[in-house]
């Protein structure tokens, strides 16, 4: 009788859909097939290092059980390993979930996982942070205005529990009028021989993603296929708001926007900024910095779908 693949649950029972009973649902199943530890890391830096002790020690796949979130902090705990990313989504937006094909529902998102699908790979870009250690996302990364929405909308936690995509539009909405509709361009946005102005700058990892329920978030057309997309504007005064929510959510060309620019299927991406601007992934604010590089990972996690 062969060995039963090894994995591990780790869950975040603040996430806004997650409940105990679920939980304990969810591990019933799951050891139905699978040798399961089950783990609840207190912080974000714990969840990567347990992940990345499952690896180390050669578990299959690691489960995350919450929302973007903790999907990111696994995945930057197993990214170029032998293990396998499983989604149980139970968060607020759950992007990289809708983004895979994995069944919204809890209970059917473990049935998926039970069922052992063939794994597959998915890109990833890695950012750096004036020269820090690197941090990985799986969709989106953005600097400028994008980061500043993700942080302001983080201020109030239990708004986003409650309205999800309704807190972040009214949250941009909020910042592009009180802070960014007269602001002049602070970033350098250098991607191969061309150089933009910019007050923001969005990488597209996977295509497409969003926020705001079911209204997408595209920087193009198609998804990328070698690389990411990069896309910004050198300002965002209220007159070029229409037209930006029309690309966004169109994938029209970001080029047709004034003082639009657009570049597809990236390897890298530099972004100088002065005075330092805050940077995030996935919706996760990582901090401020005065250089962000960010480079294309190709396959650089398994996923189990």
């Amino acid at each position: 009788m062969p060995a039963r693949r090894r994995l591990v649950l780790i869950a975040n029972p603040a996430a806004s859909q997650f409940t105990g009973g679920m939980h304990r649902e969810v591990l019933a199943r799951l050891r139905a097939e699978f040798e399961v530890d089950a783990q609840w890391p207190e912080t974000a830096e714990a969840v990567t290092r347990v992940a990345a002790d499952s690896a180390q020690a050669g578990i299959d796949v690691v489960v995350a059980m919450g929302g973007d979130g903790v999907v990111n902090r696994v995945v930057n705990g197993i990214a170029l390993t032998q293990t396998a990313l499983g989604i149980i989504p139970v968060g607020t937006t759950n992007v990289l979930a809708a983004i895979l094909g994995v069944d919204p529902d809890p209970i059917k998102a473990t049935a998926q996982i039970v069922a052992q699908p063939p794994v597959q790979s998915i890109d990833l870009a890695r950012i750096s942070l004036d020269g820090a250690p690197p941090i990985y996302a799986t969709f989106a990364a953005g600097a400028g205005f994008d980061a500043e929405v993700v942080h302001h909308a983080e201020r109030t936690p239990h708004k986003k529990l409650f309205m999800g995509g309704v807190h972040y539009a009214k949250t941009a909405a909020t910042v592009l009028w009180s802070e960014f509709r007269h602001r002049l361009p602070t970033l350098r946005v250098t991607v191969g021989d061309d150089s933009y102005d910019a007050v923001v700058a969005l990488v597209e990892i996977h295509w497409p993603y969003t926020y705001f329920g079911r209204v997408p978030l595209s920087l193009a057309k198609e998804a990328p296929t070698n690389g990411f997309h990069v896309a910004g504007v050198d300002r965002l005064p209220m007159r070029r708001i229409p037209a930006i929510g029309i690309a966004a959510a169109r994938g029209a060309s970001w080029s047709d926007i004034k003082g639009g620019f657009q570049a597809l299927n990236q390897q890298e991406v530099r972004i100088e900024a002065d005075p330092p601007a805050l940077v995030q992934a996935d919706g996760d604010v990582l901090g401020s910095a005065n250089l962000i590089e960010i480079r294309s990972v190709p396959n650089g996690v398994l996923v189990v779908v």
